[in-house]
C-alpha cells in the first residue's frame, strides 16, 4: 500500500499470512518491550516457532530478528523525536478528497449504503477521538436519513442484549483510526456472533476491525501520534461520514 502509510518502519503494508498478522499484533502492542526481548522469549511469549518469526522478519526487509530489533528500536527513537503533533496538512486532505471519487472506494461507499438501506436503526461506536465522531454520526444520520445512535461508553452498554429479531435491522458503524482498539473489537464480536453487519471507517484495511467487518471503507492518509495520544486528522473519517448518509439518503428517496 501507497499514500503515506507504513507498518511499523516500512513505508507500505507488506503481505502477511494469518501466522505474520498475529507477530505482528503483538508486536505492535508490546513495541516498547520486544526488542528487548530474544527470538526465544518472542517465540515462547506468542506461542509461534523461530522460524514463522524469522520469515515475518523477512517480510520487514530484515536478514533475521536481530536485524528488526535494531530497525525497531531505530524506528521507536525517530518516534519520539516526532512526537508533537505538526501543523495540518493541507495537501494530504486534497489528496484524500481527490482519491474519495476514485472507483474503489466510491463502491465502497454503495457497498456499505446498500447494507444500511435495508436496515431501521444505525449504531456508531469508537473509542478516544473516534467516540466524538460517533457522537457526530449519530446526530448526522438521524437528521438526514434513519433513527441512529452512539454507543459512549463500550463497557457499560452491553450490545450483547439485543434480542435476534432486533439484531437484523441493525446496522453498525465502527470508527478507529488505528483498527486495533480493544473495546471497539470486542463489541465488533458481539455483533458479528448476532450477524449484525459492521461497516468500518478506518486507516487502513489491513487492520483487524476491517477485517471482522462486513465493509470497510479505508481512507490511508498519514498517521500522527502525539507523546500521549493519536493525533492523526479526523477529517476523512468525518467526510466519510456525510457521504455515507447522502448516500444512503439518496438511495431511500430513489426507491418506489
Amino acid at each position: 500500500m501507497t499514500g503515506g502509510i507504513s507498518m511499523l518502519f516500512l513505508t507500505y503494508d507488506p503481505q502477511l499470512n494469518p501466522t505474520e498478522l498475529e507477530i505482528y499484533k503483538y508486536i505492535s502492542h508490546n513495541i516498547e518491550k520486544v526488542p528487548y526481548m530474544t527470538i526465544r522469549e518472542l517465540a515462547d511469549e506468542i506461542h509461534f516457532s523461530k522460524t514463522a518469526i524469522w520469515r515475518f522478519c523477512q517480510k520487514f526487509e530484515c536478514e533475521g530478528y536481530t536485524d528488526f530489533k535494531f530497525k525497531l528500536k531505530n524506528y521507536l527513537s525517530e518516534r519520539k523525536k516526532t512526537a508533537q503533533p505538526k501543523s495540518l496538512d493541507e495537501t494530504m486532505l486534497i489528496h484524500f478528497l481527490q482519491r474519495s471519487s476514485e472507483e474503489l472506494l466510491e463502491g465502497r461507499i454503495v457497498q456499505a449504503a446498500e447494507l444500511l438501506a435495508k436496515k431501521e436503526f444505525v449504531l456508531f461506536i469508537g473509542e478516544g477521538t473516534s467516540k466524538v465522531l460517533a457522537e457526530f454520526g449519530e446526530i448526522y444520520f438521524s437528521s438526514i436519513y434513519n433513527l441512529s445512535a452512539s454507543v459512549s461508553h463500550l463497557f457499560s452498554h452491553p450490545v450483547s442484549k439485543l434480542s435476534e429479531e432486533t439484531a437484523k435491522k441493525v446496522g453498525v458503524i465502527a470508527l478507529s483510526v488505528s483498527g486495533e482498539t480493544q473495546k471497539v473489537r470486542q463489541n465488533i464480536d458481539y455483533f458479528i456472533e448476532m450477524g449484525i453487519d459492521v461497516i468500518a471507517i478506518t486507516n487502513s484495511e489491513k487492520s483487524t476491525i476491517a477485517q471482522l467487518s462486513t465493509v470497510t471503507i479505508p481512507y490511508y492518509i498519514t498517521t500522527e501520534k502525539s507523546s500521549i495520544a493519536d493525533v492523526t486528522s479526523q477529517l476523512p473519517a468525518l467526510f466519510l461520514i456525510e457521504k455515507l448518509a447522502k448516500t444512503v439518503s439518496t438511495m431511500l428517496n430513489e426507491c418506489p
